[in-house]
């Protein structure tokens, strides 16, 4: 569940963008962040997933210290 929450909006930021009009590199540089952020999430996703599936929820524990989340 937590590793869903990290997810960012990229409809939001596309919102903000072109109510702003904004251009330039900190409008590249934060979707790019944006962007990121989704790929972070969907392999996060896909390890929890996997290690719940595996039944090896100490190995995710363990994860989990030694990443600080």
């Amino acid at each position: 569940m937590g590793t869903i929450c990290m997810a960012r909006s990229p409809a939001t930021a596309i919102a903000i963008i072109k109510e702003l009009r904004s251009k330039g590199k900190m409008t590249t540089t934060f979707l790019s962040i944006t962007v990121l952020s989704d790929v972070y999430v969907l392999v996060a996703v896909s390890i929890t997933v996997s290690i719940a599936q595996s039944g090896m929820i100490q190995v995710m524990v363990l994860l989990l210290i030694v990443t600080g989340l």
